[in-house]
């Protein structure tokens, strides 16, 4: 019975986690239970869960991304610069585009030429950050466009058109990821690379394309939150990495691969977006926030390690040679 408690509680910890807060929120400011304050959660979560979807994937196919947290500041420079000159859905196409290029260039090196996907995506993130730095002199760029307004945040019924994207960025993903072959192959290779290969699955293509994935996800949220600030700057979205994938490893996606949902993963982006609000709510420095949230992913992480540890801790160990 114990066990089975444990089992639900590290199934469901980020449904105990949301309800944890509206029963705090319930007591401590019952005015938090409005209708625009659901509004401005999905609002303030929309942007990062887009690349949080991808993120999804990614660890599902293990592999993970430290760049995007250069990529998407990048991309809002990039769109405040090209905005004037292609227009709104162009510079939108253009700026996606590149971040699929930046992300095909991760995914060479670590499909085919096998360099840890860390010390790749990590150096990655320090190149953009100087190509950053010196193209705008660290200096944030003005965007004002009323249409790039307009899409950011025109809304039906409160519910802006971001957060639709978002929406329809999680659907596609759990489509992907349950009714397609390649998104069986992502399971596949994730949980099991060797296999996956052996069983005749191109893993390097899979591993190849969440890169591109990741890198296409992220620009599209940077050219987003360009057109809701109406500013590009390389300090946008610097925090990215952190915060998407601790909504998915709090959602249940295993950091080891071959396992994960972007339904659940939604549900860590309510969860973690729900903190930070309350955080206001409450007074909380912002430097607590980070301490708290960064507890949060270390517990939930050891949690997601604890499972496969016991069971590694129970085979029997394996003999070389013949034992006398």
């Amino acid at each position: 019975m114990k066990e089975k408690i444990s089992q639900f509680c590290r199934k469901n910890i980020v449904v105990i986690g949301i309800g944890i807060l509206l029963v705090f929120m319930a007591f401590a400011a019952p005015n938090y239970f409005a209708y625009s304050t659901l509004t401005g959660l999905l609002t303030q979560v929309a942007i990062y869960g887009i690349v949080a979807c991808a993120m999804t994937i990614a660890i599902i196919g293990g592999e993970f991304d430290l760049s995007v947290s250069s990529i998407l500041p990048l991309a809002t420079l990039l769109f405040a610069a090209m905005l004037p000159t292609l227009g709104l859905p162009l510079t939108i196409v253009v700026v996606t585009l590149i971040g699929v290029g930046i992300g095909c260039i991760n995914g060479f090196f670590v499909a085919i030429t096998k360099i840890n996907a860390f010390i790749v995506t990590l150096a990655t993130m320090i190149a953009i950050k100087g190509i950053m730095l010196t193209f705008c002199d660290g200096m944030p760029m003005p965007a004002v466009n009323e249409s790039a307004r307009q899409l950011a945040m025109g809304n039906v019924g409160g519910i802006t058109v971001t957060v639709m994207i978002f929406f329809g960025c999680v659907i596609l993903t759990e489509l992907v990821l349950r009714k397609t072959k390649y998104g069986r192959n992502v399971f596949a290779t994730g949980g099991n690379y060797d296999v996956a290969q052996y069983a005749g699955i191109n893993v390097r293509f899979i591993k190849f394309s969440l890169f591109a994935i990741l890198g296409g996800a992220a620009a599209l949220a940077g050219t987003l939150l360009t057109c809701r600030l109406q500013a590009g700057s390389p300090l946008y979205g610097s925090d990215v990495a952190l915060y998407v994938v601790s909504a998915a490893v709090l959602g249940g996606t295993s950091l080891a691969g071959g396992r994960g949902s972007a339904v659940r993963t939604l549900l860590g982006m309510l969860f973690i977006g729900m903190l930070l609000q309350i955080f206001t709510y409450i007074n909380v420095y912002t430097y607590m926030q980070q301490l708290i949230q960064g507890a949060i992913v270390v517990v939930v992480v050891i949690m997601d390690a604890l499972p496969s540890r016991k069971k590694g801790s129970d085979e029997e160990p394996v003999t070389v040679g013949n034992p006398e």
